[in-house]
């Protein structure tokens, strides 16, 4: 930092991409009032915030309030944010440390503080910004009661900061799923990262993970930042010791921790998951689901002899959830190729649609207009097994009962969420709950797509298994 009349210079060095995200974004966007970021340990979630925080402070006089749930956490957890945050950007001159505070130099104030109960969210007039930190850990009304309170002259926005630990969490429930969220400008280096705005553009949420942060990956080129290869190695150990506390912890999303009366139960990500990749010299193998929402489901496997695998979905969603969107992305993804394609999914989309010309089906679609030049052999049940029946024998395979391999790429996420989560009906089908799409206003069934795509290709890649299984189970009626 060199300062001369006043003026500050930073190198960009000094900064991970959220920080600039965020600072762009409340210099560019005059109605945003909530900054959102949650996602994997180690992300520089609250280090960007706090270094904002620091140079709005001594460029405009701006304080803040940083809040942790309870105080006994604050000095171990923000105060050293803040104290990182003041020395990464050359600050350490115009910011003095005391034990729940630090002043700067111009009179701008960063206040540090627990909120052990919601009174303390009402006395906030005054400052600018306010960050919750973990806001999964804090009640929604102190939330609310924040964000009622938090006024004044000159700009006053609210950031939170939380891992994806639940579904289930009113930050989730009440939070984030209340607003219509659009696509911004704005990009992060992992793939599993974005940022979105909200349709009323008051709120902006980012995803992120260490992928993110040049002091876990280094920079692009090289030239700054750090690789922490011990931290990352650690990282990929969990991913194979414990997949649900890899995807919350590192990948930073939503995790199931709400566990039990699940369809697949003996589907364990721990053991069920690998990192099979497409393989040139073995037919690709597609199989779907008709319905539209939340996306059209194709999923893609390999297989040889009794082993199968799973290496790829495609599950785009509106305005892109139409077959010809779907199919298209798919032979972008795996170009040409002299070896058959087999085709799976549900016997009655063979069934003639009205809105369709005569003769025209969901599958002859598939087959003979998006993949015309290609060798499709369209391999179908006669009658579907019932929803039961198949899944007892697809969690006899994951349990091992069997003399059959199966495991899904860890990169297919929406296979293994739905894995995780879609629950047994009473009569032993799959309870496929419905919820509202809030950009749409649709209604659909959230879980249960992806394992159906994986259903009808199991049991007829592997019919003589499954035909002996069924025999063994005569009392499963077909339906």
């Amino acid at each position: 930092m060199k300062t001369n009349n006043a003026k500050i210079r930073y190198s960009r060095k000094w900064f991970n991409p959220a920080f600039f995200i965020i600072e762009d974004a409340i210099k560019e966007i005059p109605e945003l009032r909530r900054v959102l970021i949650y996602g994997g340990k180690s992300s520089s979630k609250t280090i960007s915030i706090c270094q904002y925080l620091a140079k709005s402070g001594i460029e405009r006089g701006e304080s803040s309030i940083l809040f942790r749930k309870e105080s006994a956490r604050v000095k171990t957890t923000i105060k050293k944010s803040f104290e990182l945050a003041i020395k990464t950007t050359r600050l350490q001159n115009a910011w003095k440390k005391y034990d729940r505070m630090f002043k700067c130099i111009n009179g701008a104030e960063a206040i540090l503080t627990g909120l052990d109960d919601d009174e303390k969210a009402k006395g906030v007039e005054g400052y600018s910004y306010l960050l919750f930190d973990e806001l999964n850990q804090f009640d929604k009304s102190e939330w609310d009661q924040a964000n009622l309170s938090l006024r004044g002259f000159g700009r006053n926005i609210l950031f939170a900061t939380w891992n994806p630990v639940s579904k289930k969490s009113w930050v989730k429930t009440k939070l984030q799923d209340t607003y219509v969220w659009k696509k911004t400008k704005y990009k992060l280096p992992s793939e599993d990262s974005f940022v979105k705005l909200s349709e009323d553009k008051t709120t902006l949420l980012i995803k992120t993970n260490y992928k993110d942060n040049y002091w876990v990956v280094g920079s692009p080129d090289g030239t700054y930042g750090y690789r922490d290869e011990n931290l990352i190695q650690e990282y990929e150990a969990l991913k194979l010791k414990n997949y649900n506390l890899y995807k919350i912890n590192v990948l930073g999303n939503y995790g199931n921790t709400q566990k039990g009366g699940e369809f697949y139960k003996e589907f364990d990500a721990n053991k069920h998951l690998c990192d099979k990749k497409y393989d040139p010299e073995l037919p690709l193998h597609i199989s779907f689901d008709e319905n539209v929402n939340p996306y059209v489901s194709l999923s893609i496997y390999q297989a040889k002899g009794d082993s199968a695998w799973k290496i790829d979905e495609i599950t785009l969603k509106y305005p892109r959830n139409t077959l010809k969107d779907t199919m298209q992305k798919f032979v972008k993804r795996y170009g040409k190729t002299n070896l058959p394609i087999y085709v799976y999914g549900d016997r009655t989309s063979l069934k003639s649609d009205s809105k369709l010309e005569r003769g025209v089906n969901f599958f002859t679609l598939v087959t003979n207009k998006y993949l015309n030049g290609y060798r499709t052999v369209l391999r179908l049940p006669r009658q579907n097994p019932s929803v039961y029946l198949r899944g007892m024998f697809i969690n006899d395979i994951l349990a091992g009962e069997l003399p059959i391999s199966y495991c899904i790429n860890s990169k297919c996420e929406n296979t293994i969420e739905d894995y995780e989560n879609v629950k047994e009906a009473s009569d032993g089908t799959k309870q496929k709950n419905k919820v509202k799409d809030k950009a749409t206003g649709i209604t659909y069934e959230e879980y249960g797509h992806l394992t159906d795509t994986d259903d009808y290709f199991l049991c007829e890649y592997f019919k003589d298994q499954f035909k002996s299984y069924q025999k063994k189970s005569k009392k499963f009626a077909f339906r």
